[in-house]
């Protein structure tokens, strides 16, 4: 009897399970693991912008020209005068376990105008730019509410003359350097996340191209003079640091 229950038991177990439905695939404890996001950043600090200035009022692009207007007048306006410009960046990411994963970041984090003027009247609107692109590692925590990440970067540090119709050749320099980020998700969905994100950047100085105009200037005494004027800025600090919001969205 018992051999027959022995033969008898595949042929049984056989058609319990043809008669259950099939099991469920396995799903990740940390949701899918692919994200692309995208971040616009709202608040920057630090940069070469300050090294800019000074440098500007050092080789005598500074003035204030008092001109005038009919509403909402503010006072005069001194110059050097500085213009921040909307920023972004693209960030994929690949989440390997419930704790780790890695980041790679592409983007323009940093970018302004700064206007300088002399006492002649002469203009010289600088755009001063950061592109850079990153690869980091990643930590999760507090169920992927909390991302903390670390890696090398290479930095695209560029400035050109813009005025009117005319745009001077961008002076570029690569820079290597480190990112460190941190982002705390507001919104944690199966396939979309809202959050806030910090990133601080640095990497080696830069410097930026040499800028010439040329005027003339009369004097008390009479007659004319032809100047030049000159622009030009070395060991300009690539560190800067961005807050902004971030919507991304999982696969997978």
């Amino acid at each position: 009897m018992k051999a027959l229950y022995l033969l008898l038991l595949p042929l049984a177990t056989l058609a319990q399970n043809s008669l259950l439905p099939p099991p469920e695939p396995s799903v990740q404890s940390f949701g899918r693991p692919w994200t692309v996001s995208f971040s616009l950043v709202g608040w920057q600090s630090f940069g070469p912008t300050t090294t800019i200035v000074e440098s500007m009022k050092q080789s005598g692009w500074t003035s204030t020209d008092p001109g005038g207007c009919f509403f909402g007048c503010v006072g005069p306006t001194n110059f050097p005068r500085v213009i921040k410009k909307t920023r972004f960046d693209i960030e994929a990411g690949y989440q390997t376990s419930p704790r780790h994963g890695y980041l790679v970041s592409l983007g323009l984090p940093f970018a302004t105008e700064i206007t300088g003027r002399t006492p002649g009247g002469l203009y010289l609107y600088l755009q001063s730019r950061i592109y850079y692109g990153s690869f980091r590692w990643a930590w999760f925590g507090l169920k992927n509410r909390v991302v903390g990440s670390v890696g090398p970067a290479l930095f695209l540090v560029q400035d050109f003359e813009k005025g009117g119709a005319r745009t001077s050749s961008r002076h570029s320099q690569l820079r290597p350097g480190v990112h460190g980020a941190g982002q705390v998700r507001l919104v944690n969905k199966r396939t979309w996340l809202l959050a806030v994100k910090v990133d601080a950047r640095i990497g080696l100085p830069a410097s930026t191209g040499t800028y010439e105009q040329e005027t003339f200037i009369y004097p008390p005494q009479g007659g004319a003079q032809q100047t030049t004027f000159r622009f030009s800025a070395e060991q300009l600090p690539t560190f800067h640091i961005n807050l902004g919001m971030q919507i991304g969205f999982k696969f997978l």
